[in-house]
């Protein structure tokens, strides 16, 4: 008998024969089509189903803590120190910068200058925020939720840097 054949199907991805590469494809559209049919375009049930077939552990624990209050100035803590290295970069910025941020362009604009908009108002701004979606990305630097929850507070840097975006025709490149 061939060798081949008392390999796991996991083990027929690591040779070379369209014959191997057929099969996993074959197998992939099946479980797609199994998936779909079980959760359908509900992704939090896709996610969880994906999560229990790979073993992962859904308990999320925080780091340890000896008490409630012990675990609450922690937190409490770390929001007042990143509150004050932001507010820090705010204060020491130069005129070029906002928080530190360039607002060089990375390609400067050629074309015909808008000359007539309005800078955008904290209520239209504010508006926008409110109507976001509770997502995030680990990426965002603020939760979305966070955000919402302090935009009174943060609103009027927001709208520096808009405007001044605007006025001066330029996109930081870390906002792109």
């Amino acid at each position: 008998m061939c060798p081949e054949y008392h390999k796991s199907p996991c083990s027929l991805l690591f040779t070379s024969l369209m014959v191997h590469f057929e099969i996993y494809r074959d197998l992939c559209r099946k479980i797609n089509t199994l998936l779909f049919e079980k959760c359908g375009k509900d992704q939090k049930k896709l996610f969880k189903l994906t999560d229990n077939w790979m073993g992962s552990n859904s308990n999320v624990s925080l780091t340890y803590f000896t008490s409630a209050e012990c675990l609450v100035d922690k937190f409490s803590n770390f929001f007042m120190w990143k509150t004050t290295v932001i507010r820090n970069k705010i204060i020491t910025g130069s005129p070029n910068t906002i928080c530190n941020i360039s607002m060089d362009a990375d390609i400067m604009f050629n074309g015909n200058v808008l000359e007539m908009f309005q800078l955008a108002s904290e209520v239209e701004v504010k508006e926008i925020i409110t109507m976001f979606l509770n997502k995030s990305c680990d990426l965002d630097p603020l939760p979305t939720w966070l955000l919402k929850k302090c935009v009174d507070q943060l609103l009027p840097l927001i709208i520096a840097i808009i405007n001044r975006s605007l006025v001066e025709s330029v996109m930081p490149l870390c906002f792109k």
